[in-house]
């Protein structure tokens, strides 16, 4: 294949991402993890690509679909992995090239034999290996070491992506001879069944074929028997229907595998198979009852955006999500991905409820009062919140779409550049607001985990205005970054070849400080927005560059430095009058 059509691939990809660098790095990663779907941010935090990369270009780790930042994320989480836990753990290598290398795959096998489940990495392995690696390989070796005598799920992926096409003559009997033994070192060194490891390779025509799968959005339903309501409308009605149990497992899977994306709108995850209520479900799949299935299970809750009649007994459905009844769904996937031999004469059926509407309100609603039968932690329903609410109308009269439930307004169109979701909002209070830059940027999902934290970022003593101005100076500064890397005045980029997204939020907390002339105690509320603009945010990212390289020493990873609690304290005690005063006057 031509590679001009790959890079077209690759340039459209990192023109929607606003990715500037590492481009078919982050095109490859993207369509090898596709199905986690992970954002911009986890696609620049697992770059492990540079000086003493060991041949390795990114590393992905994701415990339970949860892709994890830092180690004392991992902690946090460790507690909570069980029998049936997935942890999936890629390791990546994306080159620009037509053909592929037995030395690629020797580097690898190298770079395991020193740093997988290693008893030490030593002060040599250090200097060898940059130090972003070095920080992947522990939180990698902590997974392993604390998931394994928990779970057999661990699943280790090595991909090697390249733009040549493959054929049979591509693979040498060296490259085959390397390939087969990193699989047998890694089942050695970790104890992980070998079917539970692959090495693959990734050639264009591959790559291609997985970007051309778009998420799908569009599901066809079949039932057997249904009853409909309307509400107030004709857009706006219920149904209530009885489908097959073969019928509902195909609907929620994709070759074998659940499909993730019809959960986000479930306030759990799956809580595993020893759970009571989860081993009554698997029971119930497993005897032989007089009773119906659906007479046994309160059923599944789904919320579309649209319901089309279809012949045949059967319904188009735009945007479902499934916000009750996770757990029967999981195990009904677990019993016959295990059992599959027995979905084909499975003839008993399942209760399915689809709330036809576009009301966000109603939606968590719903949402709300079909989980509140079971005991619910407050943190779970923090997309129902009220201060939630209140915030995303607030936005709302500011053009800015708050997403407060994952991809709501992305699947209905909106501008990407004009969403904060949930989480982009906590980073950037806990960054631009409170300072604590690299917090936000090593550990986000911990600010919505921990209730300390999140009370601190949402509560009702908070003037509403700081969650306007956040947002605002936030796009703002994001537009101001886009269009300096389009013109090629990323200094980041140019000095150190790391792109300056790494230092998004230093660079919005410094643009902050400094309109507010080093007091936003007292003038955060006062912030001209209209002097963010380009002019200022180079000002900002050089005197940025300039504090970085005061920090940085020959032994110091650019990345490293841009997660450093150093680099908070030396912002926030910066003075920024002389930028204050070029914008003001």
């Amino acid at each position: 294949m031509n590679n001009r059509i790959i890079n077209s691939y690759v340039e459209n990809f990192c023109g929607q991402n606003d990715f500037d660098s590492n481009k078919f790095l982050l095109f490859s990663t993207y369509q090898i993890c596709k199905k986690h779907n992970l954002d911009e941010n986890m696609l620049i935090d697992c770059v492990v690509e540079g000086g003493g990369d060991g041949g390795l270009d990114s590393i992905v780790a994701l415990v339970d679909k949860k892709y994890i930042y830092s180690l004392d994320e991992f902690n946090e989480y460790a507690e909570q992995i069980n029998e049936n836990s997935r942890i999936d753990l890629y390791f990546i290598q994306a080159k620009e090239t037509n053909g592929i290398k037995e030395t690629a795959f020797m580097k690898i096998k190298d770079v395991f034999e020193k740093l997988l489940v290693s008893n030490s990495i030593t002060k040599e392995l250090r200097i060898q290996y940059n130090q972003v690696l070095i920080e992947k390989f522990e939180l990698i070796n902590e997974i392993i070491i604390k998931s394994s005598p928990k779970t057999n799920n661990i699943y280790i992926n090595v991909a090697y992506a390249y733009t040549g096409n493959l054929d049979k003559d591509s693979i040498s009997i060296g490259t085959k001879n390397q390939i087969n033994s990193i699989k047998k070192l890694v089942s050695d060194t970790t104890y992980i069944n070998e079917a539970n490891i692959s090495v693959d390779i990734f050639d264009s025509n591959k790559l291609i074929n997985i970007a051309n799968k778009s998420i799908q959005k569009d599901y066809i339903i079949k039932y057997k028997t249904i009853f409909k309501m309307n509400y107030r409308s004709d857009s706006e009605n219920g149904f209530v229907m009885n489908m097959s149990i073969k019928d509902y497992y195909n609907l929620i899977t994709q070759d074998n595998e659940i499909i993730d994306v019809l959960f986000e709108g479930n306030i759990r995850d799956f809580e595993g198979q020893t759970v009571e209520v989860n081993k009554n479900i698997k029971n119930t799949l497993e005897e032989v009852y007089d009773a119906d299935f659906w007479w046994l299970n309160n059923g599944i809750t789904m919320i579309v955006d649209s319901y089309t009649p279809l012949p045949n007994d059967s319904a188009k459905v735009v945007n479902p999500i499934i916000v009750n009844g996770l757990q029967t769904s999981y195990t009904i996937f677990n019993y016959f991905k295990e059992n599959i031999d027995k979905l084909e004469n499975e003839d008993r059926n399942i209760l399915l409820k689809i709330v036809n509407t576009d009301s966000i309100n109603i939606s968590d609603m719903i949402i709300s009062s079909t989980n509140r039968q079971n005991a619910v932690k407050p943190a779970q329903l923090k997309a129902t919140d009220p201060i939630q609410k209140d915030i995303e109308q607030l936005l709302l009269k500011n053009g800015i779409y708050y997403e407060r439930r994952k991809n709501y307004y992305k699947n209905r169109g909106i501008d990407k550049h004009k969403i904060v979701t949930l989480e982009n909002l906590a980073q950037y209070l806990e960054s631009i607001y409170y300072g604590n830059c690299s917090g936000a940027r090593n550990n986000p999902t911990t600010l919505l985990k921990s209730e300390k934290l999140y009370n601190k970022l949402f509560n009702n003593s908070i003037n509403p205005n700081i969650y306007t101005i956040t947002s605002e100076v936030a796009l703002k500064t994001l537009e101001c970054l886009r269009k300096i890397k389009k013109n090629n005045d990323d200094i980041f980029n140019k000095k150190y070849s790391v792109s300056l997204d790494i230092f998004k939020f230093y660079i919005m907390r410094m643009i902050v400080l400094c309109l507010c002339d080093n007091n936003i105690s007292e003038n955060y509320l006062e912030i001209d927005l209209e002097k963010i603009d380009y002019d200022l945010t180079v000002n900002i990212i050089n005197k940025l560059e300039s504090i970085v390289s005061d920090i940085k020493d020959d032994n110091d990873n650019i990345i490293n430095i841009s997660k450093s609690k150093e680099l908070d304290n030396k912002i926030n005690s910066e003075d920024l009058s002389e930028i204050y005063l070029k914008v003001t006057t």
